[in-house]
């Protein structure tokens, strides 16, 4: 039985990688490069006209549901981070779409991770406690 437990050890090692994997609990490395709309926030629909850019100078940028944003993809250890968020300060009228902003905002900084979606390459932006913030689907910005 010795002689076989390294064996039983690596298998019990992948069974467990493939498990998380198949839960979406998150992916290393940055998110696809391209054009995204938002499509939900927290799981709620987010507001028309949401987008995101990724860009290949790991720039992340676009529309929020009131106001212009831009920022900086990092990753450490493979725990995604976008620093340096900054944001235009457009008035909102509706009071749904200023809340949106704000959602949206937290929701950007909280992002460690995210998970391809199998939809049309939408991919899902995570938090640590493996929580969907934001569902974004490939779109125009």
């Amino acid at each position: 039985m010795l002689r076989y437990r390294n064996t039983i050890i690596t298998l019990a090692a992948l069974s467990l990688m493939s498990a998380c994997a198949a839960n979406g609990t998150g992916s290393a490395g940055k998110p696809p490069v391209g054009n995204y709309l938002v499509v939900s926030i927290d799981g709620n629909s987010a507001p028309s006209g949401t987008t995101m850019q990724i860009g290949e100078d790991h720039r992340v940028s676009g529309k929020g549901p009131c106001n212009m944003y831009g920022g900086q993809i990092t990753e450490t250890n493979g725990a995604l981070t976008i620093i340096g968020v900054s944001q235009t300060r457009m008035a909102c009228l509706e009071p749904a779409r200023a809340a949106g902003d704000a959602r949206f905002a937290t929701a950007l900084q909280s992002v460690t991770s995210y998970r391809s979606l199998s939809d049309k390459g939408g991919i899902a932006l995570i938090d640590t406690e493996g929580k969907e913030r934001l569902r974004l689907q490939p779109g125009q910005e």
